[in-house]
Order: structure tokens, then sequence, then C-alpha cells
């Protein structure tokens, strides 16, 4: 089955195509909306459907992303933690370049927000358009481990959570230093941070977090 961006490129032919995502990738983030003539495009195309365009960047974004995974938080309970209580930015950044192959790169900037009616973590892409999308999957992947590791380790420990949602919005793309184990580690940390913080009472809406991994 094609994807939306195979679709899509198609109907617009490689040119046209390669103007979309680049200013999708550039202008668009900057200044936080689509440029006028891209918003004609998708409309064009959604109405070949019978369907409603997106009716905002992030889901025109969300439609070049790679496939969302999902961990399930079991039941839901009404005493339930809601690990993050409104939406908060995560910037991750670890670096370690040591001769001896040890080296990763681990830089990513992720959204976490409450979604209390639901029983599971949604991990979606919002980082598209991508040129290698089997890096974003395996990234999305390494985040679906570290989340699902979190959470059964909180198990043991009586604690159940309301559902949320893990959005990348961005990442370093580095072959080489490209590690999934690290980005796994660096997820489970930032949700005992994040938890930390909601427990306390002491949420913070955007910062950068910094360790070893």
């Amino acid at each position: 089955m094609e994807t939306f961006s195979e679709q899509f490129e198609r109907y617009t032919g490689s040119e046209q195509y390669a103007k979309f995502i680049a200013t999708l990738r550039g202008q668009c983030r900057a200044d936080g909306r689509l440029m006028y003539w891209q918003e004609k495009l998708i409309s064009d195309f959604f109405s070949t459907k019978g369907a409603l365009a997106p009716a905002s960047l992030h889901e025109v974004i969300d439609l070049f992303g790679v496939k969302p995974l999902s961990v399930d938080l079991g039941h839901l309970a009404a005493d339930g933690i809601q690990i993050v209580r409104s939406s908060v930015i995560r910037e991750f950044r670890s670096i370690n370049q040591a001769a001896s192959g040890g080296s990763h790169l681990t830089v990513f900037e992720v959204e976490i927000s409450p979604n209390p009616e639901s029983v599971v973590c949604n991990v979606v892409d919002g980082s598209g358009p991508h040129d290698d999308c089997a890096m974003a999957q395996e990234l999305l992947g390494a985040f679906e481990k570290g989340i699902s590791f979190f959470i059964n380790e909180k198990k043991t420990e009586s604690k159940c959570f309301l559902g949320f949602t893990v959005r990348l919005l961005s990442y370093v793309r580095h072959n080489p230093e490209f590690k999934p184990s690290k980005h796994q580690a660096a997820i489970y940390f930032l949700l005992h941070d994040l938890l930390s913080e909601t427990l306390t009472g002491r949420e913070v809406h955007a910062k950068l977090v910094g360790v070893p991994l």
C-alpha cells in the first residue's frame, strides 16, 4: 500500500513535491503555518479523495510521519496518575564522542501531553518528512520500549497511569552515532523526571535535559 508521501508526490509531481517538503521543513516550521500555495495544494489533493484537508500545520506534518505506536497502560483506573497535567516540551541532549567505539549522539525534542480518557500511551511522529523513514521508525520503537519499561517498573510499585501522548518533534540524524538503546534510556529518564515534577507540583513547561547515558 502506498504511503501518503508516495500518493502526494505522484499527485504533485517530483519537482513540486520537493519544493513542498523543503518549505514544510524550513519556513513552515519557523512561521508555524503553511504557505497559501501549500494549503491550496493539500486542499486540492484531499478533494480528489472526497475528504476534508487537515486544518493545522501539525496535522499536515503528521501526514508525513512514520507509523505511530502505542503502549498499553492497562485498565482505566479512577486513582490513575497523570504523568503530566498539561502539555510540556522536553529537549534531550547526550553526546559522547569516544574513540573506543562507544560514541553516541542522542539529541531530540518531544512534546508530552495528557490524554486521561485513554488506556494507552500513544507514541507519534511529528518530526517528518523524513529522508530515512527507517531511522525514524526505529527511534519511535526505542521510545516504545523505554516507555514500556517505565510503565512495568511502576506497576511493581502499585502505580498506574492515565493515558498520555509522546510526540517526537525533532531529532538529530547522524547514522554512525545513532543508538536506539540510548534513546530508549533517554525517554525512560525523561518520564521519571517528569513524574517527579508532577507529583511535587513543580511542572516546568519547557526545559533542556542533559545527562550522560
